[in-house]
């Protein structure tokens, strides 16, 4: 059962999904509620705790509206056990009562949190973001099978039952072996002579040569990407090669499988760029952005590649203005004609995916937003004071600091795109192609 429909009077159809049920779960162990509901000696009691969901998040009374709740109790109680049962499977929970004094049912009910979980429930830094579902995270890569070849799904599918059973440093190892199947896979591409390319692999500093030969030629920003995406991958599955103990953790794991996901994009996206590469030196490139604002409130944008929020805007064509490259991106991604007010400010960016960005504050001139193009997910107006968490995040400072700022405009500020950052907007990229970020 992934997601069951419920009906509350007054209140429209509610589906509760199996990342619901695993995120509340969660959610439920790490910050335990007061209530006057037994627990049998259990950590978690699932009759005690869909009462407190219903309370909390269908906003009914369970005790009040008693045949709703016998009827929700029944089609929840196998959703929220299984997903009680994929915590037990990652070793966070276990079924019986916390000690052998516990009163426990005979319902089989109840469900305690082991050693491990306790650590975990502390320690995890993803908050809920996990990927509760491995399978759902290879979903993610099955549509890269055919273009990058068996031997990467086969080990990228290895690093993902890896994380689900704990083993951390194999994930790590095998995430690093999936990465190197792509750029194996885009050299053949690339030079044509399959024989070739894996005699220079295996010889001394083979990887390097291979490395060199995809992206020799190739513009620099995709170079800086492309470094930056395999240094962390190639650093955790060197760490697994040597003999000495690895302190390698969850969320690292977890790190390396977004690397590995983002990684596979990146080349698949950039596909044709490595193959016919740019043979002069780039400069970082302008990429106007547009805050259009509607009364206290502004319009952003969630693309398909990377998928957080940002601002709407784009590349220049040649011969092109940045005014009136920022008027014609807003209206190709949103629909809406804006009119520009003023220049917020310059904002050189630098490190990863370096680019200057001109920043206009623009008035919308037409009707609500609608995304345009399969390049964009989802348009919308967001309240200036209550920006979404899945916003990129050098916009933030943008729109919650620079906007108000009493300084003479345009604004100049540099902002750096570290490896902090990056990992940042990775793991924003990743929950939200999982769902787990609306």
């Amino acid at each position: 059962m992934s997601n069951i429909t419920v009906t509350i009077p007054g209140q429209k159809e509610i589906t509760i999904t199996h990342e619901d049920a695993v995120k509340y779960i969660i959610d439920f162990l790490r910050k335990p509620r007061q209530h006057s509901y037994g627990d049998y000696g259990y950590d978690l009691y699932l009759h005690t705790m869909l009462s407190i969901y219903c309370e909390e998040k269908l906003g009914f009374d369970p005790y009040s509206n008693g045949e709703i709740f016998d009827n929700l109790r029944t089609d929840a109680s196998t959703l929220f056990m299984d997903a009680c049962w994929e915590l037990c499977r990652r070793g966070i929970l276990r079924p019986f009562p916390r000690d052998v004094y516990g009163q426990g049912t005979s319902q089989g009910a109840g469900f305690s949190v082991t050693a491990f979980g306790k650590r975990w429930v502390q320690e995890a830094e993803f908050d809920d973001y996990v990927p509760t579902e491995p399978e759902r995270f290879a979903e993610l890569l099955a549509p890269y099978r055919d273009h990058f070849g068996a031997g990467f799904y086969e080990r990228a599918q290895q690093a993902v039952r890896c994380y689900g059973a704990h083993a951390y440093l194999a994930c790590c190892a095998m995430c690093g072996a999936a990465a190197e199947s792509v750029m194996l896979a885009t050299a053949i591409a690339k030079s044509g002579d399959e024989e070739q390319v894996m005699k220079i692999y295996a010889t001394s500093n083979g990887r390097m040569r291979i490395e060199n030969q995809v992206i020799g030629q190739a513009a620099e920003h995709l170079k800086r990407e492309f470094r930056g995406l395999t240094e962390l991958i190639n650093y955790w599955r060197d760490e697994a090669a040597h003999g000495r103990t690895s302190g390698i953790s969850d969320n690292e794991a977890y790190t390396s499988l977004a690397m590995m996901l983002r990684y596979t994009m990146f080349i698949h996206k950039y596909w044709h760029d490595l193959l016919m590469p740019v043979l002069r030196q780039d400069r970082p490139p302008t990429v106007p952005q547009a805050i259009v604002l509607q009364g206290q409130q502004v319009l952003l944008v969630k693309r398909d590649n990377p998928r957080f929020w940002e601002l709407p805007g784009g590349g220049m064509v040649p011969g092109e203005t940045s005014e009136a490259t920022v008027v014609r991106e807003v209206q190709e991604e949103t629909g809406v004609q804006v009119e520009i007010i003023e220049l917020l400010g310059w904002y050189e960016r630098t490190g990863f995916r370096a680019h200057l960005s001109p920043v206009y504050v623009c008035r919308p001139q037409s009707g609500p937003p609608q995304a345009q193009d399969t390049d964009t997910v989802q348009v919308r107006y967001f309240p200036l004071h209550r920006l979404p968490r899945g916003l990129c995040p050098w916009y933030r400072s943008i729109l919650q600091h620079d906007l108000l700022s009493p300084h003479p405009r345009p604004l100049r500020h540099t902002q750096h795109l570290g490896l902090q950052t990056v990992l940042h907007c990775i793991g924003l990229d990743l929950v939200s192609r999982l769902g787990l970020l609306r």
